[in-house]
């Protein structure tokens, strides 16, 4: 029996190059490639290294997982509560600087971590007329920090039309963005500051 054609779909994927992803120090990023150009690595691994190089650890960027935003109008927080948003104030703590907030709205906000800086991302929905829901975005500093990065940028789109892009001025103790949305609509966050960048998914599937 041939075995070599007994071989998956799978099994044959698999046979094409793979690339491999492994965390270090810049030290072994060094040892690894030494033993790449003394043409050792293969050997070492039994498999055939083709190439090496590395990259910074922001270029690996996971995909979120979708928010279904009606829930949080049911009040249903499980699923946010999983993918860290939390309550406004288990973020900013009591000491909020006055967000621009409504009080009845529903609000969740999360830490975005952005290289060496945090920052908080709030969510403020609540239904508007004809069907719509306002949704209003901000992003604040938080601890000890008075003012958001110069240059930090918040881009909103739906599929790949931009639907907000605004980036923050030299001193900004915050950001606040407005936009409607119907239910069905699916839109993404992005929070950016140089090459560091964190996404958020989300989607208003209509309520029963």
């Amino acid at each position: 029996m041939n075995k070599e054609n007994d071989k998956n779909p799978q099994q044959e994927e698999m046979s094409s190059s793979t690339l491999f992803v492994f965390r270090g120090s810049q030290e072994d990023f060094y040892r690894i490639m030494s033993l790449f150009e003394e043409d050792k690595l293969s050997e070492l691994l039994g498999i055939e290294v083709l190439d090496v190089g590395g990259i910074v650890e922001s270029q690996l960027v996971a995909q979120p997982k979708v928010i279904n935003l009606s829930q949080w109008f049911q009040n249903n927080f499980v699923e946010a509560i999983q993918e860290a948003w939390l309550t406004v104030e288990e973020v900013l703590g009591k000491n909020i600087r006055n967000p621009a907030f409504r009080s009845q709205a529903v609000k969740r906000a999360k830490l975005i971590q952005l290289a060496e800086i945090t920052v908080a991302l709030i969510l403020d929905i609540a239904p508007a007329e004809n069907q719509e829901i306002s949704t209003i975005l901000g992003v604040y500093p938080i601890g000890s920090q008075t003012y958001l990065p110069e240059n930090l940028k918040l881009d909103v789109y739906e599929s790949e039309e931009t639907l907000v892009e605004i980036q923050a001025p030299l001193q900004s103790e915050g950001m606040i963005q407005e936009l409607f949305l119907l239910p069905g609509e699916a839109f993404r966050i992005e929070v950016s500051l140089g090459d560091f960048k964190q996404i958020e998914k989300f989607i208003l599937f209509p309520t029963r």
